[in-house]
């Protein structure tokens, strides 16, 4: 150093920045004015003198050139112009020709001078790090050799470039050669153990405390942080005895210190798991009466406290203290374990709702990895499992939320390889979501149900998702997850869920009704092409299948609603009546062969096939006498012979004017059945379609007597529909037709009575009864007809 003492600059010769600072020009013998104006220009002008003199001092090979310019970058560090000081000394030892001891030194020199700039600047450039911790190196190998200090130096460095292992190397370099300092350099390698920057565990940090205690020279603040992890570590290693002896051993070196406090604290905590928890805590309450809120010894003292009370049974008193701890810390060790502590004292309160609040909260810490080792997963896992349990069984939805809320956040602990755990907790929610939209829809409330669906079905769709997850309970609750999304309404997610499932499981016994499904995903979404194939692919892959049965009439309806009318017609067609030669899919008792028979026999009326129609409906009468649709049936049928034996009637030839009479008659029956099975129903309890099935059946039956020219029983019959139907427009059609009958029949007189009895209905039933019911004229029309009625004459005794 006295060499780099005899280069520096001599006194009073001005830096450049001491030049930019100053209010003097820089040219002397210049005004002012004239000095700022040619500033700039001089400026490069001796910018570029300067540089042409260096470049031809840095190729100058004389010896006495060289050590010039070492003078010259001894000059720049200096003054402070660390950075091109440096690169003029790198610039000399990559000219070689300087020895190697000279060089070692001026890596030294470099190092040493980089180190300082780096230091103090706010911004620290990763390459200026490389190029000192470079210059160390090359200084040690050269034979410099580098003091304690200057190991610790170079850990400096690198922990600035984020390079923990090379700086914990470095640090043990300097213990090794007995630095000063010892103990602070020993608890910055455990807090990068503690950190998970550098490899090692609580062994690693533990020996480190020990090598602290072991050290005489110590300082007190070093001895207190591994006298505290001494002891504690012993204490929670069920190991209290030890920790207490070496409490007595080192406590005495903090009396008289800022840290003095501390053994009592960890007296206490020793004790505390010795079993000896009542004289703990006196210890413990006589420390808080002495120290203040915001010390951090007070914090883990209420936290030693807490679990005290904890473990004496008083709930309540421990989350008082958890609570005061977490207002006087918000963030950090000390905060995270009291947010810990208030969770299992609101679980033991039983505060379920609050205690999942809080449970959130610790598991988010943990997710993140911001717990710094305070929060531990298993014990965090161990603690919702309580909760969860305890809320087993209860039928209230407030109960239900709050055990899924748990699981869920359990399951959010798993690691990779808990597959069993994993099994358990999510079908376990998807149970209870199960259950719960279920429970929901039986009582109106259709957004929940919806939304615990679609709960259960994300629980089950990640079940299956995770790697570790074997087959059999990934396609299982593929499946299940499938179902749920489309119960919930997310009909697009259940086709991607069910899509998985078939692309994942080919050959499961499943794939016909995945594909089936699949279908019917596509048709309730609209996408009626992807429908149809998917319907198809059922029928074409897996055509002996229940499956197969089940997709006929959906693609037919698919069909339907495109263009494909006269192709839906054939495959239902194909279906109930199989082709000569060819198997029957199904027997005419299954389900699926029913409902394609009718929907034939509906397409085959819009048609206006009615022989066919009629040929399928008395079919389906015939096959399924109980189904709860017969009278929508029955009146079907009555319609299309009524509407037949009308057309046949007007033939001249005897045998259609015999079945127009026989088709009459049969209509009339399937008509009187309609209003017999209808009519002895409470009203109130029939549908609106029913209600009109009701009306129409009295009328018809009564039309059909009328037609087949009974007018006698046909006034019999619109006199029950009449009756039946007084305070409706019905009864004035009927009141109109019963006229008819008597006229008819010659009884004029008994045709005025009706007429009169018309007119009275008419202002009877209520005028907006005309205007609701669809196709009937208002109430005015009716007034005519009777008028009009009355002026023919025809209502005069012969």
């Amino acid at each position: 150093m006295a060499c780099q003492r005899r280069l520096r600059l001599p006194v009073g010769t001005p830096s450049p920045k001491g030049l930019r600072m100053s209010g003097v020009s820089a040219t002397p013998g210049l005004p002012a004015s004239l000095a700022r104006q040619w500033q700039g220009p001089l400026l490069v002008v001796a910018a570029t003198a300067l540089g042409a003199g260096l470049w031809r001092a840095a190729h100058a090979q004389t010896p006495h050139a060289k050590v010039d310019l070492h003078v010259r970058a001894q000059s720049l560090l200096a003054a402070g112009h660390v950075l091109p000081g440096v690169e003029l000394i790198e610039h000399l030892l990559g000219e070689g020709g300087v020895s190697g001891e000279r060089r070692a030194w001026m890596h030294h020199e470099a190092a040493t001078a980089l180190y300082e700039y780096l230091r103090g600047a706010s911004e620290r450039r990763g390459k200026d790090l490389h190029r000192a911790i470079r210059h160390y190196h090359a200084a040690e190998r050269m034979g410099a050799g580098l003091s304690p200090d200057e190991f610790v130096r170079v850990a400096d460095l690198n922990e600035w470039l984020g390079a923990f292992e090379p700086a914990a190397r470095a640090i043990r370099e300097a213990l090794d050669r007995s630095v000063r300092g010892a103990g602070h350099l020993r608890r910055r390698l455990a807090r990068w153990i503690e950190q998970g920057r550098i490899p090692g565990g609580s062994d690693d940090v533990r020996q480190l405390a020990d090598d602290i205690l072991a050290d005489g020279q110590a300082m007190p603040v070093d001895v207190s942080w591994a006298l505290d992890v001494s002891v504690s570590r012993l204490a929670e290693a069920a190991r209290p005895e030890d920790a207490l002896d070496l409490l007595n051993r080192h406590a005495p070196r903090l009396a008289g210190t800022p840290h003095r406090d501390l053994p009592a604290y960890l007296r206490a905590l020793a004790l505390s798991r010795m079993g000896e928890v009542d004289e703990a805590e006196g210890l413990v309450r006589e420390l808080l009466g002495r120290w203040q809120p915001h010390d951090e010894l007070w914090a883990r003292a209420s936290l030693l406290l807490g679990e005290l009370c904890a473990r004496g049974d008083r709930p309540q008193e421990s989350l008082g203290l958890f609570e005061e701890v977490l207002k006087s810390f918000p963030a950090g060790r000390l905060h995270d374990a009291a947010l810990m502590g208030r969770a299992e004292a609101l679980v033991g309160l039983e505060r379920f709702g609050e205690a999942a609040d809080v449970i959130d909260r610790v598991v988010a810490i943990i997710e993140h990895g911001s717990s710094d080792g305070v929060l531990d997963r298993d014990a965090v896992r161990a603690l919702v499992r309580t909760a969860a349990r305890r809320l087993e069984g209860r039928d209230d939805q407030p109960g239900a939320d709050d055990e899924i809320r748990f699981l869920e956040m359990s399951a959010r602990l798993l690691r990779t390889g808990d597959v069993e755990e994993a099994t358990f907790l999510y079908e376990r929610i998807a149970d209870l979501c199960e259950k719960e939209s279920l429970t929901a829809r039986t009582r109106g409330n259709t957004e929940r149900a919806r939304r615990m669906a679609v709960r259960g079905a994300q629980a089950a769709w990640t079940l299956a998702s995770r790697e570790a997850t074997r087959d059999e309970v990934a396609g299982r609750n593929l499946w299940r997850a499938a179902e749920l999304f489309e119960a919930g309404g997310d009909d697009g997610q259940a086709v991607s869920v069910m899509a998985v499932f078939g692309r994942r499981f080919p050959g499961s016994p499943r794939m016909a009704e995945s594909l089936r499904r699949l279908g019917h995903l596509h048709a309730a979404a609209g996408r009626r092409s992807d429908a149809i194939d998917a319907y198809r692919r059922v029928l074409h892959d897996y055509p002996r299948t229940i499956d197969a049965m089940q997709s006929v009439l959906p693609l037919a309806d698919a069909m339907l609603a495109g263009a494909d009318r006269h192709e839906a017609i054939g495959l239902l067609e194909s279906f109930v009546e199989p082709p000569p030669g060819s198997d029957l899919l199904v027997t005419p008792q299954a389900p699926e062969y029913r409902e394609a028979l009718i929907r034939l026999a509906t397409l085959r009326i819009e048609d206006g096939h009615d022989e066919d129609a009629i040929f399928r409906l008395e079919k389906a009468l015939a096959l399924y006498p109980d189904d709860l649709r017969v009278h929508e049936w029955r009146f079907m049928l009555g319609e299309l012979y009524r509407r037949s034996g009308l057309a046949l009637s007007a033939s001249d030839a005897e045998s259609q004017v015999r079945e127009s009479r026989r088709r009459l008659r049969s209509a009339m029956e399937l008509f009187g059945s309609v209003a017999g099975d209808l009519g002895c129903q409470d009203e109130d309890r029939l549908s609106d379609v029913e209600r009109v099935r009701l009306r129409a059946s009295y009328m018809r039956r009564a039309d059909c007597l009328f037609e087949l020219g009974d007018y006698g029983a046909a006034a019999a019959a619109y006199g029950e529909a009449l009756w039946r139907f007084d305070r409706e427009p019905t009864a004035v059609v009927a009141g109109l037709q019963i006229v008819q009958c008597r006229l008819r029949l010659g009884r004029p007189r008994e045709a005025r009575r009706a007429l009169e009895q018309v007119r009275w209905l008419i202002g009877r039933v209520p005028a907006d009864l005309f205007d609701r019911e669809p196709g009937l004229p208002p109430r005015e029309f009716w007034k005519q007809q009777v008028d009009d009625i009355e002026g023919m004459g025809l209502l005069v005794d012969g």
